[in-house]
């Protein structure tokens, strides 16, 4: 005969029953998934990876799956002792084409590109795995980086030249005029290129150049010769009797704006024709046999 003990041992019992089946259903346990798994080596590893519930984990294998089997979206990264052509089988499953001359790289209108440095580029691209867009990336990258440096290099080397002529104006000072046609008469009479002055200028320096070629140009035909009109009668340019101050005046109005935009200003054609009429006279009278006396 069941007593009230029992009964009551067994209402206990079952109260106690459904307090746990409330704990289960309210989510308090928060043991991982992996803790009843027998094999300790398992519950390292999921512990490791801290997978959140059985899904995930789930999810993980069929990953790991699809990458044994070979799937095509699934690149699996060589270890330490790859060889090339382990990362060769990686390069090509992202895209990086078969040679280094298959990029069809792009360069910016008007842009110069040295035939071998663009065959070295394709090649450091290819060796190191890009794709034809990645590759495109980095060009264009380059291509922005030579012409900011190339702008920033021009500026800078004005910068200098501006100051070292402002330097070498003071030196000379009066004299200034004089020396320059004197250079000019030496670059002239040397048949020297501008790209020729260019390397000098490079190798030596602006202010060294022209105060060389102004001691050339001042040892060339010291005797200068008084300027005719080519019949034996005055030049007709006031204040221009030799060839020496024909040459400095040319020198002078080579920067003096003013005369230089008249010998263009088409709207004032009487004051255009007489100086143009002047600086052809002058450059006869400074460099022509003909008007010599």
């Amino acid at each position: 005969m069941t007593g009230s003990a029992d009964a009551l041992g067994g209402g206990d019992k079952g109260a106690g029953d459904k307090g746990a089946g409330d704990k289960g259903a309210g989510g308090g346990d928060q043991t991982p998934f992996y803790e009843s798994f027998k094999t300790p080596e398992v519950k390292e590893l999921l512990k490791a990876k801290n997978y959140a519930d059985p899904e995930a984990l789930g999810t993980a294998y069929y990953n790991a799956n699809k990458a044994l089997n070979g799937a095509k979206d699934v690149i699996t990264i060589p270890g330490d002792k790859a060889t090339d052509e382990d990362w060769g089988k990686v390069f090509a499953a992202l895209g990086r084409p078969e040679t280094a001359d298959k990029y069809d790289l792009k360069f910016k209108e008007g842009m110069t590109v040295d035939a071998p440095f663009l065959t070295f580029a394709k090649g450091l691209f290819h060796g190191m795995g890009l794709s034809p867009s990645r590759a495109q990336v980095a060009a264009d990258k380059w291509q922005t980086y030579v012409t900011e440096r190339t702008t920033a290099l021009a500026t800078e080397a004005k910068a200098n030249a501006d100051k070292e002529l402002g330097t070498l104006k003071t030196t000379w000072g009066k004299d200034w005029d004089t020396h320059v046609a004197a250079g000019q008469k030496a670059v002239k009479g040397l048949g020297m290129s501008d790209a020729e002055l260019g390397q000098l200028d490079k190798a030596m320096g602006f202010p060294a150049v022209m105060k060389l070629l102004a001691a050339v140009g001042k040892g060339i035909g010291k005797e200068d010769t008084t300027i005719t009109d080519g019949k034996g009668g005055p030049s007709g340019m006031k204040g221009i009797d030799t060839e020496e101050q024909a040459r400095v005046e040319i020198t002078r109005l080579s920067g003096d704006k003013e005369f230089q935009d008249s010998m263009r200003d088409v709207k004032n054609p009487a004051k255009r024709q007489e100086n143009l009429k002047l600086w052809e006279a002058l450059h006869a009278a400074a460099y022509s046999p003909v008007k010599r006396a």
